[in-house]
């Protein structure tokens, strides 16, 4: 009662790969996305140079390119999520409405 019965559904339609999904990526785009020191890489403090600008790979962290794939990710099980939800709802009351 305190969220509703339609988000409740939509939290119960959610469980499995598009809740994993969504909230990995919303994990990762808080954590991991951005251009300072500690999302380039979380052991930057160490002096070493595997864990510094000397690593090329850190540049991917904070690209238009990656950014996307976080929101496509995020949206992909948002959708999934609401399109459960949807489908629960229609069969849900086509069986009220037949018995």
């Amino acid at each position: 009662s305190v969220i509703g019965p339609l988000c409740t559904l939509w939290l119960i339609q959610a469980r499995g790969w598009p809740f994993i999904l969504s909230v990995w990526a919303l994990y990762d785009c808080i954590l991991l996305h951005g251009n300072n020191e500690f999302q380039k890489n979380w052991l930057y403090w160490t002096d070493l140079d595997i864990f510094s600008d000397a690593n090329p790979g850190a540049e991917l962290l904070g690209s238009d390119f990656y950014f996307r794939i976080l929101l496509a990710a995020i949206l992909a099980g948002a959708l999934h999520a609401v399109k459960r939800t949807y489908v629960a709802l229609y069969f849900g009351r086509r069986t009220f409405l037949d018995f």
